[in-house]
This record gives structure tokens, sequence and C-alpha cells, in this order.
């Protein structure tokens, strides 16, 4: 369900900007370029937010564990596997509108 959200996040911001993308391009970006830019931005984002919500979640392991079915909350291994998961997915939701937004060509995207 996050790979879908973060897709969606995505790909409307690379909508929205598409305009200046294509601006890159026709300035002389590469493509890996754009594809590096967009992905770093949204991994960038999902790590913030793992941050915060590791945060969020120390002080409230206690409520959770009585939640919990033979695993304790600051399980390392559960946490790291969650984040790890979490990062793989947001990788390749991102992927799928950067690479679109590489293929975006200029003189279309500056007419617009």
């Amino acid at each position: 369900m996050a790979g879908v959200g973060i897709y969606g996040v995505i790909a409307s911001v690379v909508q929205q900007r598409r305009r200046e993308i294509g601006l890159r391009i026709a300035l002389g970006a590469n493509r890996a370029a754009v594809v590096t830019a967009v992905a770093r931005r949204c991994l960038g984002n999902v790590s913030a937010g793992a941050l915060i919500g590791l945060v969020i979640f120390w002080p409230t392991r206690r409520v959770l564990s009585a939640m919990l079915f033979e695993i304790s909350p600051g399980d390392p291994r559960a946490l790291t596997l969650a984040i790890s998961v979490l990062a793989f997915v947001a990788a390749f939701a991102s992927w799928i509108p950067a690479r679109r937004a590489a293929h975006i060509d200029p003189a279309i995207s500056l007419r617009e």
C-alpha cells in the first residue's frame, strides 16, 4: 500500500515539474541525471519519514507490545526488515515516474 502511495505522489510531482524537467533536458542534462534527481528526492523523503516514524515509535513501543504476538516491539531485525522493505518499495515506486521523466521531450514540454 505504501508503494502505491509513493508512486502516486512521485508521479504527481513529476507531472507538475514536467516543464522544469524538460528545460533541464533542453539545457543538456542527460537522462541518467534526471532519473537520479527524481529517485534521490523520493528516497530522501522516505528516509526522513522512516526516521520520524522511528522517533515516534520509540516512546510508544510499550503500547504496541500488547498488540504484538511472539515478538518484542523493539526487535532490531524486525525494524531493519521493515525499513529495508519500505526502502526497496520506495525505490521501485520512484523508478517508474523517474524513467517517465527522463523521456520527456523538451520541445513539447516547453511549448505547453
